[in-house]
């Protein structure tokens, strides 16, 4: 669902002059209107799409060098896991990460060490995924990578793979299952990312 509903709009975006910020705006907006209350087997998904106002140059991202915050949890009788990460996203045309840019994002996910930042490269048909980890000062050239496309990315955030515990504060998720729009809203204030898009997984069994 994740996955297919962000490729659709890559292919409509790709006809567009948007910028990526407004392309990765538009993803997070049609996840959450195609998974929030959807059920897949015995699994219920609630999404909530955050968006702080855009203000020109000088903006967010500039500050901060983040598109995206996602925070996931997967909840069932035997456990809760909590985890986020962060996104900076390049069009198919640009990719290449500056140096500041994977420099704010390592500030962003010290805390969580690896597996806490991805970087998303839109192409015309689909988004390829690099971790930021992988990519070095002296190589920020991003099609040299092995990416993986948003499917394979999406499995390993369910599988643990991807995604860090220690950058997903616990008051986003509230205890009777909602989604706290407030506390998202101050966290992407905190960290000054523009939009911030969450999830919780529940089993019904």
């Amino acid at each position: 669902i994740f996955s297919s509903a962000i490729n659709n709009v890559i292919k409509d975006q790709s006809r567009r002059l948007s910028q990526e910020h407004q392309i990765t705006s538009r993803m997070a907006q049609a996840v959450e209107m195609i998974c929030n209350g959807a059920q897949m087997n015995n699994w219920k998904i609630s999404a909530l799409f955050q968006e702080l106002p855009d203000k020109g140059p000088g903006s967010l991202e500039k500050k901060i060098g983040a598109d995206l915050y996602i925070a996931i949890e997967i909840k069932s009788s035997d456990y809760t896991i909590r985890k986020g990460l962060y996104v900076q996203a390049k069009k198919a045309g640009n990719k290449k990460i500056t140096s500041d840019e994977l420099e704010q994002l390592r500030k962003l996910t010290y805390n969580g060490g690896a597996n806490g930042g991805y970087i998303w490269i839109y192409d015309d048909v689909e988004v390829l995924v690099v971790p930021s980890q992988e990519v070095s000062d002296r190589n920020t050239k991003l099609f040299e990578f092995n990416a993986k496309n948003m499917n394979e990315h999406m499995r390993d955030v369910l599988d643990c793979f991807a995604g860090n515990r220690a950058l997903c504060p616990s008051g986003i998720f509230r205890n009777n299952g909602r989604l706290d729009e407030k506390e998202l809203e101050l966290y992407l204030k905190e960290f000054s990312i523009q939009s911030g898009l969450i999830f919780s997984i529940e089993s019904r069994e």
